[in-house]
């Protein structure tokens, strides 16, 4: 299953992007671009200087430059997209977006104002891999129980506030993958340690409304609980793997690499929200609910 787009008039002129940090997302943004038939690149911000070839200043001031992508730490995303916005700019932030609903919402609220596109990466929900498994479970009905682990690697400076932001948002991905798959759930923290050697997160996700369909409304359910587990620590293999009970039958679904071409796949999405309205790939409120979730949760001491 892919995410089709309508046809751009060919008339529409190239739109034209500046990165703004080189750290790996960055990088492999910039890489997408050189093959993008859509932007071109305005110019690189970086605390490099070997690298950058403009700053944040001139970038916000350059008329010329219509879009920004912001793969900064996260800590800078919220002030970065707020100035953004304020300049008229089309902004591509990496997530987390801001690390409370009520920050998230007044981002988006600006870039309604502003009349300009406020769009947050999440490039694992592009993939087919993540498509077709949402097509499966949807027909498998309501969720009874389950569980989804992930393990990866870490890094020192992933613990530190200043450069991360809050430790409860590390797995935002993994939860927003869960989210669009089975719709809405409430968390109840069961641990949560983060330092500079590793990182873990155990919680339940309580299911306490039955997903709507085409043919019937919202409607109570027993409550479905999926056990959720993120581990991560220096030179851990990434591993992910969910497996669950559904009213009409069980699913597993392991881990596939990311497939090349996603950040590719994610800025032409981007485009087609400029020029043509295309809707977010994802649901933007589930996010929001999401983002309120996480900013409750704190690290056990």
């Amino acid at each position: 299953m892919s995410i089709r787009f309508k046809p751009v008039n060919a008339r529409k002129m190239k739109q034209k992007l500046a990165i703004v940090g080189l750290g790996s997302a960055g990088r492999s943004r910039l890489k997408a671009l050189e093959t993008s038939s859509h932007f071109d690149l305005g110019g690189i911000v970086s605390r490099r200087a070997e690298l950058a070839t403009s700053s944040w200043e001139k970038t916000l001031s350059d008329p010329q430059i219509s879009c920004v992508a912001i793969s900064t730490e996260n800590s800078l995303h919220p002030q970065l997209v707020k100035e953004a916005l304020q300049h008229k700019k089309h902004v591509l932030c990496d997530y987390p977006l801001a690390f409370s609903m009520e920050k998230a919402k007044e981002l988006f609220d600006l870039a309604k104002k502003s009349k300009k596109i406020l769009h947050v990466e999440h490039i694992a929900l592009l993939s087919n891999d993540h498509q077709m498994a949402k097509t499966s479970l949807f027909q498998l009905g309501t969720l009874k129980e389950g569980s989804y682990l992930f393990e990866g690697g870490w890094q020192p400076k992933w613990a530190k506030k200043d450069f991360a932001g809050p430790e409860s948002f590390i797995p935002e991905a993994r939860l927003l993958q869960i989210m669009d798959w089975l719709e809405n759930f409430e968390i109840q923290k069961q641990k949560l340690i983060c330092n500079e050697k590793n990182f873990l997160f155990e919680a339940k996700l309580i299911f306490s409304q039955r997903r709507a369909n085409q043919d019937s409304p919202l409607h109570k359910k027993n409550e479905g609980i999926l056990s959720f587990t993120e581990k991560r620590q220096a030179g851990l293999e990434r591993r992910r793997n969910f497996r669950a009970h559904f009213e009409n039958g069980d699913y597993e679904w392991k881990y596939q690499p990311t497939p090349e071409g996603l950040f590719a796949r994610d800025l032409e999405h981007f485009y087609h929200r400029i020029t043509n309205g295309t809707p977010c790939y994802y649901s933007e409120k589930n996010m929001l609910k999401l983002t309120e979730q996480l900013s409750q949760i704190k690290a056990d001491k």
